[in-house]
């Protein structure tokens, strides 16, 4: 059962979300969310190939983008568990669920600001489902996810290049259902399903290969929050809390980009969620 309201906050100041539209349908599961600052895009979702797009500074409804179309190397596979991540012009789809559980090799790209049909970009080096994927402007790394088990392993391309990926380094922890948020040489992958450390927050530099350190840990333990940011913060919203209840929560933590430590509390969803996406963009 999906959910397709979308919510918006303010990143810089602590605040609760309010509603900002509604997508093309209920996605479960739709990991694919890109923004260019202006354009932010959705896609997939179980048993949905759509991709679809809003202007971050228009409250409204989704638009229709066009589609995914790497859903066919399985016939018992959808459009999901991917992860996302874009540069200024070009978004990219990386990995996925395939009925196996060792997920998805593939890498497929849109450019963001003309609709159409995603098309074949690469390879990943390690096949994976519901990692998640972040940005520095440059590189697009993808990181964590299960093949079938839980990894750690971080897989980098350079965006504007088409070519398969190549290994940067590991995570601290293997963990699925993670989030991430990039900006300059640095990214934050945060949560994510791990019985011991579901509240780390891991710090990449795209820039160089190697493995990930310990960056901080968010407010509560959780698995398959949205991740997003600006160039001063990254937040994470939602989730699944690891309590007995296995609940969808509401809750947005927020953390420095610049400094190493741990997260605080932002503010309130209109509701609790689960397995969705975020994205940035400008106001105006």
């Amino acid at each position: 059962q999906g959910n397709n309201q979308m919510d918006y906050f303010d990143i810089a100041s602590a605040s609760n979300a309010a509603d900002f539209g509604d997508l093309y349908a209920s996605p479960y599961y739709a990991a694919g969310g890109i923004s260019n600052g202006s354009r932010a895009i959705f896609s997939g979702g179980v048993g949905r190939n759509d991709i679809a797009y809003i202007t971050t500074s228009s409250l409204g409804n989704s638009t229709d983008f066009g589609d995914m179309t790497y859903q066919s190397i399985d016939a018992n596979s959808n459009t999901y568990g991917h992860a996302g991540c874009s540069d200024d012009t070009r978004g990219l789809f990386m990995g996925g669920y395939h009925s196996s559980g060792n997920g998805t090799n593939q890498i497929h790209y849109i450019t963001i600001l003309t609709a159409g049909n995603s098309v074949d970009f690469g390879d990943l080096a390690q096949s994976r489902e519901h990692g998640s994927a972040a940005s520095n402007g440059t590189y697009g790394a993808a990181a964590g996810g299960q093949a079938p088990a839980s990894i750690n392993n971080i897989d980098r391309v350079t965006i504007q290049t088409l070519g398969n990926a190549t290994d940067h380094g590991d995570l601290t922890l293997a963990r699925r259902y993670l989030s991430g948020w990039g900006v300059e040489a640095k990214a934050t992958y945060v949560g994510g399903e791990n019985s011991s450390n579901g509240n780390r927050i891991d710090s990449v530099d795209l820039s160089t290969s190697g493995n990930a350190t310990d960056y901080g840990d968010l407010t509560n333990k959780r698995y398959a929050p949205a991740s997003t940011g600006n160039a001063d913060y990254g937040v994470a919203a939602g989730g699944n809390s690891y309590d007995n209840s296995n609940s969808a929560v509401n809750v947005i933590d927020r953390w420095s980009m610049s400094t190493a430590g741990n997260a605080a509390d932002h503010g309130d969803l209109t509701s609790g969620r689960q397995y969705g996406s975020g994205v940035s963009g400008a106001a105006s």
